[in-house]
């Protein structure tokens, strides 16, 4: 919830927004990622700060396209845009797995 009261930026999560986030690796584009590496609800910023998408699972990303003027679901690999730019995978330090 403060997330979304606070609201914040692509650029902003990519930068441990408010130390709540971290960085896990870059990838050439989100077509390129192994997803072997990631969990539902890590996110993937643009290189350029502007966009975030959202791991759903089973290769499934949510994104808002601002082309499409919608919410987008889409199975990776996508003819999207937005899935063949440079992209910086990020976790929410909430789902991280406690280390013992």
């Amino acid at each position: 919830m403060e997330l979304w009261w606070y609201d914040c930026s692509a650029r902003a999560l990519k930068s441990t927004y408010r130390n709540w986030t971290r960085p896990l690796f870059t990838a050439a584009a989100m077509n390129d990622v192994d997803l072997n590496q990631l969990v539902p609800g890590d996110l993937a910023a643009t290189s350029d700060g502007v966009h975030i998408m959202v791991y759903l699972g089973q290769g499934q990303w949510l994104e808002a396209d601002p082309d499409l003027e919608k919410v987008y679901r889409g199975q990776v690999p996508v003819e999207n845009e937005w899935f063949n730019v440079p992209v910086q995978i990020i976790r929410w330090k909430q789902l991280e797995t406690p280390k013992d």
